[in-house]
């Protein structure tokens, strides 16, 4: 499982937030979807094998709003465990 931040863009009202949070929950291999309204952003816990941070973006766009991804948590558990084995 992998776990992303996106910045979320054109939202500005709890309407918006729930349409950004509709559209993601909806694709295949998405296990949760945390859209934050004030801050424009949203966390996503999704299976890699079934869907990519492009899908996702993609899904956002397509309900009329933005999205790029600002950080990836998979890249820092595998970071942390190869501190770990160091």
């Amino acid at each position: 499982m992998a776990q992303d931040k996106f910045d979320v863009g054109g939202m500005t009202c709890a309407a918006c937030q729930a349409h950004v949070d509709r559209a993601v929950s909806k694709l295949d291999g998405v296990e949760s979807v945390a859209v934050n309204l004030l801050a424009g952003s949203m966390m996503v816990d999704y299976d890699p094998a079934q869907v990519s941070p492009d899908d996702i973006c993609t899904a956002v766009d397509r309900a009329g709003y933005s999205a790029s991804p600002i950080s990836t948590g998979t890249d820092a558990v595998q970071s942390g465990s190869a501190q770990a084995r160091s």
